[in-house]
C-alpha cells in the first residue's frame, strides 16, 4: 500500500440496520467459528481460474465500514462431528483483509485513489434446514465528507445441509468479494451526490425514503406484476378482488379485451393492493404486508430450492430483479422482508409446520 490505512471505525457512531443478522444470544454462549476474508487459495490445477491484476487501476487504497447490526453471520457447527454449536463471525481485523485483498489485484501502475468498502448485510438465518445467504456490499470512492457510490453488490446463496459451513464461504464468498472489488478499480462514479461517512452508514433508509412504497403512507390499489411498478407504486392493471370469510383474499379477476373478468394466478404477479392493503403473490396465495420500523414484512409460503443448481441457473444470481424461484422444491414458511433495491424476499424466520399426531 502507498499509505497508511484509514481506520473508520474510529471516526463513526455504530450503525444499526434491520438486516445485518440476528443478535447474538448471550444465554446461548456458543463459540466462534471465523470466516477470513482473502484472495481464493487455488490448488495448481486451478490456477487457469485465479483472479487475474488489474492494470491502471484508479484506487490503491480500501477502507471499510461495518453497518450490520451485529458480528454473526449465523449458527454453524463445530468439532471433528460437527456437533458443536457455534457462531460462524467474520475474522477480525477485516479492514486489513480487505487492503491485503487490493494489494493482490493492482500493480505497480495503480493510482491513488480511495474507496470505502461498506458492509450492510452478511447473515443467514437458518440452523438445521436449507440456508439462505444473504449479502450486501456497496464500494465508494473519495475521502471522508465526501464519498461517491460505484457499485453495489446484492446476492444471495443456497447453503445446502451437511458439510461445515465455512468451507462453503471459502468457496464461494472469497471469489465473489474478490471480483466484487475487482470490478471496480477501474471505475469513476457516475453519480455526483456525495455523502459524508454518517449518510454512507444510513445508506439503507436514504434509499427507502426515495421509493413510494417505504415512503408513502398509504398504497395505491390495483395489481402489481413487478417489484419495479410495485416500489413505485404504479399499478399495471385495475382488478376485482373476492375476499373469503377469514379475511383473505379468494381471487383476483381483471377484464380481458372483450369485457369478461378473467381469473389471475398469484404466481404471475408480484402484489396487489385491496382497499389500501398490500398483499404480496407467491404461487401459493396472497400474503398481508406490514410496516416495521420503515421495512415492509410478511409470513407466506414460498418454494425452496431442490437443489443449488436450480438456484443458481439464474432464478437467483448476482443482479437479479424479481423473485422466481425453480419448479422444483419444497414448500416452506417464512417471516420475510422485501429487499429494496431489488425486491428479492429477504427470509428473516424459517416457521416450522405444525406438528402432526
Amino acid at each position: 500500500m502507498k499509505h497508511p490505512l484509514l481506520l473508520l471505525f474510529c471516526l463513526s457512531m455504530p450503525v444499526a440496520l434491520l438486516f445485518g443478522q440476528p443478535a447474538s444470544n448471550p444465554a446461548l454462549a456458543r463459540s466462534r467459528v471465523e470466516f477470513e476474508l482473502k484472495l481464493p487459495e487455488l490448488r495448481k490445477k486451478d490456477s487457469a481460474h485465479r483472479i487475474p491484476r488489474v492494470s491502471n487501476s484508479f484506487y490503491d487504497r480500501i477502507d471499510f465500514l461495518d453497518s450490520r447490526s451485529g458480528p454473526v453471520i449465523g449458527p454453524a457447527f463445530k468439532g471433528l462431528l460437527q456437533n458443536m454449536e457455534a457462531e460462524l463471525v467474520l475474522k477480525q481485523p477485516v479492514a486489513s483483509k480487505l487492503s491485503a485483498i487490493l494489494d493482490g489485484l493492482i500493480d505497480s501502475a495503480a493510482g491513488n485513489g480511495n474507496l470505502l468498502f461498506q458492509l450492510r448485510r452478511f447473515y443467514y438465518v437458518e440452523e438445521f434446514s436449507t440456508k439462505f445467504c444473504y449479502l450486501q456490499a456497496t464500494i465508494y470512492s473519495g475521502m471522508p465528507g465526501q464519498y461517491r457510490p460505484l457499485l453495489t453488490l446484492d446476492t444471495v446463496m443456497l447453503i445446502r445441509v451437511g458439510g461445515p459451513v465455512v468451507d462453503y464461504m471459502n468457496y464461494m464468498v472469497r471469489p465473489l468479494v474478490c471480483n466484487f472489488i475487482r470490478s471496480v478499480l477501474t471505475l469513476r462514479p457516475v453519480d455526483s451526490t456525495t455523502y459524508d461517512l454518517y449518510a454512507v452508514g444510513k445508506m439503507d433508509s436514504i434509499e427507502r425514503s426515495r421509493l413510494p412504497v417505504f415512503r408513502d403512507s398509504a398504497w395505491v390499489d390495483g395489481l402489481y406484476l413487478s417489484y419495479p411498478s410495485f416500489s413505485r407504486q404504479l399499478p399495471d392493471r385495475q382488478c376485482m378482488v373476492a375476499m373469503n370469510k377469514n379475511g383473505g383474499i379468494r381471487n383476483i379477476k381483471v377484464l380481458d379485451a372483450s369485457g369478461k373478468p378473467v381469473e389471475q394466478r398469484s404466481r404471475d404477479m408480484y402484489a396487489v393492493v385491496y382497499q389500501g392493503q398490500a398483499y404480496i403473490a407467491t404461487e401459493y396465495g396472497f400474503y398481508p404486508v406490514t410496516r416495521t420500523d420503515n421495512a415492509l414484512l410478511f409470513t407466506g409460503d414460498v418454494r425452496v430450492p431442490a437443489s443449488e443448481g436450480d438456484l443458481n441457473s439464474g432464478q437467483m444470481a448476482l443482479g437479479l430483479v424479481g423473485r422466481f424461484m425453480a419448479s422444483k422444491g419444497t414448500r416452506t414458511t417464512y417471516t420475510m422482508a422485501l429487499d429494496a433495491l431489488n425486491g428479492e424476499f429477504l427470509h428473516l424466520r424459517l416457521i416450522p409446520p405444525p406438528p402432526t399426531n
